[in-house]
């Protein structure tokens, strides 16, 4: 920070005095050339809609026959079996993977998010990019088989959706009797039709310059989740590509282009930037506006474009108005002159 005063003919052997400037500190970035800046946008995490089966997720060793020991209506003790035939998993993080359980390696997203650029960590299951009639997602469509996997019908009975993982708790009070006797005869199967949010951004690259050569390469990362999203039904989800009249446009959106387009846009606002000055000024004022020119004197001399050259000019990008230390806080933004 740079504490000045403004320079006067008359002031020649006399002391600076705070009193003949309105100016406290100023700090000043330039932009050499030449340069090269790189500019990476990320809007939100990608989501994606498919259809994941599930795995047991409790310990076979306290399954059994007995009927009311697996209803918390009639089973003092039910915590100890409250996951026996009723929490379903996807096991994304491998949790199940080892014993008691043995289900198998941890869930692939690879050919859901089209990429391996994915970690085995806890998720959870969102609703499905697939509309009904009103536009309205249907929800967490859970399906069930009673033999084996050979065929598939809708869950109708009640069940959480686990918010910790990927995963179902089936929440009747008592399982119904297809279910149980599924369960007891090792037929039972569940699947679910949501989405998934992925650990890869929407994201996209815009350079103002060459970025294979001798010339510095400065990167600027602009994330914007709420602005720009991707959303995909993948070809895993039963619902892709289904020509129903039950079924609406699902409620996907790939915003690249519009990414893209920011930063165009953003590059070329921002290369045409010599310099960004930041002002203090030294007690609070009220009449500056943003794209106020910026001036030395009454005389109206371009204070900003005498220091450097003729083809600028500076002007007023953004003002803030600090009550607690009675001074207004200027960016000055110095640009060539289109």
């Amino acid at each position: 920070m740079i504490n000045f005063f403004f320079f006067s003919k008359n002031a020649c052997n006399q002391r600076f005095s705070i009193s003949k400037t309105n100016i406290a500190a100023l700090s000043s970035k330039k932009n050499c050339w030449p340069i090269t800046h790189k500019y990476i946008g990320q809007g939100d995490f990608k989501l994606y809609e498919a259809t994941f089966e599930l795995i047991k997720a409790w310990d076979p060793a306290l399954e059994d026959t007995n009927y009311d020991k697996f209803s918390p209506s009639t089973n003092p003790n039910f915590y100890q079996v409250k996951d026996v035939y009723r929490k379903w998993c996807l096991n994304e993080a491998g949790d199940y993977s080892v014993a008691p359980y043995n289900q198998g390696n941890a869930f692939d997203f690879s050919k859901i998010f089209e990429s391996r650029s994915f970690v085995s960590h806890h998720r959870r299951f969102w609703p499905t990019l697939t509309t009904d009639t009103q536009k309205r997602s249907l929800g967490y469509f859970l399906q069930v088989s009673f033999d084996n996997g050979q065929t598939w019908r809708q869950y109708l009975y009640a069940f959480n959706n686990l918010l910790d993982e990927c995963g179902v708790w089936l929440s009747s009070d008592q399982l119904d009797v297809e279910t149980w006797t599924a369960a007891l005869n090792g037929q039972l199967r569940l699947r679910i039709t949501a989405s998934v949010v992925s650990d890869e951004r929407l994201s996209c690259e815009v350079a103002d310059g060459p970025l294979n050569s001798t010339i510095p390469v400065v990167e600027h990362i602009i994330i914007l989740p709420r602005q720009f999203k991707y959303r995909k039904v993948s070809g895993a989800s039963i619902f892709a590509g289904l020509s129903d009249e039950s079924l609406s446009t699902p409620d996907e959106i790939d915003d690249s282009y519009a990414l893209i387009e920011f930063l165009r846009q953003n590059a070329a606002v921002t290369s045409e930037t010599i310099e960004t000055i930041n002002v203090r000024t030294a007690y609070l004022a009220f009449n500056y506006q943003i794209g106020d020119r910026v001036i030395s004197s009454p005389e109206s001399r371009d204070l900003f474009g005498y220091r450097a050259d003729n083809r600028s000019i500076g002007w007023i990008d953004h003002i803030q108005i600090d009550f607690k230390n009675q001074c207004v806080n200027l960016k000055i933004i110095r640009k060539r002159k289109s």
